[in-house]
């Protein structure tokens, strides 16, 4: 039997989330490159392009924050993760991936996100 995952850091009770990514802020603290590297281990997933939200500064009539979204055709790196765990911009690992020399694609994770 596998121990539980680790816990990375505990979500701050004084973050509120709009219910975008980009908009959930982590304590500065946090935000370290060994929390990037932790990060990246949990969430391995494809290396040649990740999703990207910005948020637009409206609000929907259902009071959320609307962003843009779009994905980026290169390598997720350091300084793009850091910005991220800092609530700066958000970004979505692919999960699905094959390694080189592979046919076959797996996923390592998955992720619900559900709203109220």
């Amino acid at each position: 039997m596998s121990s539980p995952p680790e816990v990375l850091a505990e979500p701050s009770p004084d973050i509120q989330s709009s219910g975008c990514a980009a908009d959930s802020t982590a304590p500065v603290a946090l935000v370290t490159e060994e929390t990037a590297r932790r990060f990246r281990a949990l969430f391995p997933g494809r290396t040649d392009t990740f999703g990207v939200s910005v948020l637009t500064g409206k609000i929907s009539a259902k009071g959320k924050h609307e962003a843009d979204s779009y994905q980026e055709h290169r390598a997720l790196t350091e300084q793009d993760l850091l910005k991220h765990l800092a609530g700066e911009r958000g970004v979505g690992i692919l999960s699905a991936r094959r390694d080189p020399g592979e046919g076959v694609f797996y996923c390592r994770f998955g992720v619900i996100d559900i709203d109220k």
